[in-house]
């Protein structure tokens, strides 16, 4: 009875506390924005789901559809990171030293952290599935909303997606190496090269769709479009598609929901179960300091020895020297540098190596198009870290009372922080000179500035390095990953370098530097 109170207290309290955080407003407004680019408008420019230049008309059927593709895609990076903080929070707030003298038995609590992951996606989830009703109201092109198509295309498509990604995420946590940037920057390269494949596998009499359920949901739409268009050659385009007109338009009737169907999702619930089992092994709880024969020993040798212990050694104190003060502007660079860089192993620097290399040898397109975005993405936790780290280890006081909190911190963290950028994408840049595209090397140099400034800026105001990964994850994926080319801060996409676009980059780098220094003078009023 004391575990299950306090295993629900658990759930309770863990969800309630991530659904108060910035992070989480933030997601839940991106969600609601994302939605709307979505379910493009009839005269728009771009389609998200394009089947040789037509799409489905704006029916339940094909608004849910087109949801759970989008869904699915936004929040199997985005969910992940936003769910995965839920040990590691107990283990800076040392909420799991308590936990680890209580009862609660080491399985129930790791269920607890999955159903509080689980949680906080499917609500986001929820806000998802109105803003779908919602859509298809304000579209206008279809008014009779069928709830059941709707729900059962969440239901079946995006549910066990994010049985899967809570549970990873807690399968992460669960592992001391993969807690960290090392499982954050692993993570990424596994949604890269392999979530995002779509096939089916026959397991017995069983046929197991892919994660995403991509292949599943396309191969419906096209074997209706070809009834409907025979001779027509078949192309099939998802994410933000740009287009040269509006999109001619089909009736899509639906899904055809069947026991196959709903079969091939469940392999993916019970494998999310699997992840929870396996982490439970893993993870060692929050009494994992071994006391050795040798710490005990150095211990008491420290004792013996200790002038404290030792009245004599009161006799022999003498007064202390002068204090001097010594600055040295490039020792405190120097020293902001080694801060965010503290921690990584040895493999984090040899991939940045390749990939620099890489975008050097590799042809130009391909240095301009992945390279260069991967380049800035693999330093992705450590600019998050800017402006938290005070709040983070309990240093604020400190760091507040310190000469030039304000001006002289300021500068420097973002200074290293624009380093890193440098140092990163230094390859690309050295691509840029040597094809001699001059303005490309000035809007990458505008990428170098915004960045940490937008890192920073999110940092200091919403105390959290999640808001920092949602939102620039955010801006990759939807907008750089489909060329559109108001979030290309990178100036990558034809013809945005020699547009206006890197200077109004250049303006919102200033004023996000402006928020920065203000907030960090109202933390030090504060």
């Amino acid at each position: 009875m004391i575990n299950r109170g306090i295993f629900l207290q658990i759930v309770v309290a863990d969800f309630l506390e991530r659904a108060r955080t910035y992070a989480y407003f933030m997601t839940l407004l991106v969600t609601i924005i994302v939605s709307f680019l979505f379910i493009p408008s009839s005269e728009a420019y771009y389609g998200t789901v394009v089947i040789s230049g037509y799409r489905g008309i704006y029916n339940s059927a094909w608004i849910g559809i087109s949801m759970a593709l989008s869904v699915n895609s936004f929040l199997s990076l985005v969910g992940f990171y936003l769910v995965k903080n839920t040990i590691d929070r107990d283990i800076q707030s040392k909420v799991g030293q308590i936990i680890g003298t209580s009862p609660l038995k080491k399985s129930k609590y790791m269920f607890g952290k999955f159903i509080s992951n689980l949680l906080l996606l499917l609500s986001i989830v929820l806000i998802s599935f109105f803003m779908s009703i919602f859509m298809q109201w304000i579209r206008g092109e279809e008014n009779n909303i069928i709830i059941g198509d709707l729900f059962l295309s969440y239901f079946i498509f995006i549910i066990p997606v994010m049985f899967v990604i809570a549970a990873l995420a807690l399968l992460f946590e669960a592992n001391n190496i993969l807690r960290g940037k090392v499982g954050n920057g692993i993570y990424f390269l596994l949604w890269s090269l392999f979530l995002q494949y779509a096939f089916t596998i026959q397991i017995g009499p069983v046929q197991v769709s892919s994660l995403l359920s991509t292949e599943i949901i396309y191969n419906m739409i096209t074997t209706d479009y070809k009834q409907l268009f025979p001779n027509s050659l078949l192309k099939v385009e998802d994410g933000i598609v740009s287009l040269d007109g509006p999109l001619k338009r089909f009736e899509w009737n639906g899904v055809n929901w069947n026991i196959g169907l709903i079969a091939s999702r469940i392999p993916w619930l019970i494998l999310s179960m699997l992840f929870i089992i396996f982490a439970t092994c893993v993870f060692k709880g929050f009494d994992d300091v071994k006391v050795t024969s040798k710490i005990l020993w150095n211990r008491r040798k420290k004792k013996e020895v200790s002038p404290a212990n030792s009245w004599n050694s009161i006799t022999e104190l003498t007064s202390i020297s002068p204090i001097q003060f010594k600055y040295s502007f490039f020792h405190h660079l120097y020293a902001e540098i080694i801060l965010l860089l503290k921690g990584l192993s040895i493999w984090w620097y040899m991939i940045a190596g390749i990939i620099i290399l890489a975008s050097i040898l590799a042809p130009v397109s391909v240095s301009r198009e992945y390279l260069s975005v991967l380049s800035w993405l693999w330093p992705l936790f450590i600019w998050s870290s800017m402006g938290v780290r005070e709040a983070r280890y309990y240093t604020s006081n400190i760091i507040f009372s310190s000469p030039f909190p304000v001006s002289r911190q300021i500068t420097l963290t973002w200074l290293a922080g624009v380093f890193i950028a440098i140092g990163t994408g230094i390859g690309y840049a050295i691509k840029l000179v040597i094809i001699g595209d001059v303005t490309g090397l000035f809007a990458w140099l505008i990428g170098c500035l915004y960045i940490p400034s937008l890192a920073f800026s999110l940092g200091i105001w919403t105390k959290t390095n999640k808001s920092f990964e949602l939102i620039y994850l955010s801006i990759v994926f939807i907008g750089i990953f489909n060329n559109i080319r108001v979030f290309d801060f990178l100036g990558i996409t034809e013809g945005t370098s020699k547009s206006v676009i890197p200077i109004v980059y250049l303006f919102i780098t200033i004023m996000l530097l402006i928020s920065t220094f203000y907030g960090r003078y109202l933390q030090t009023k504060s």
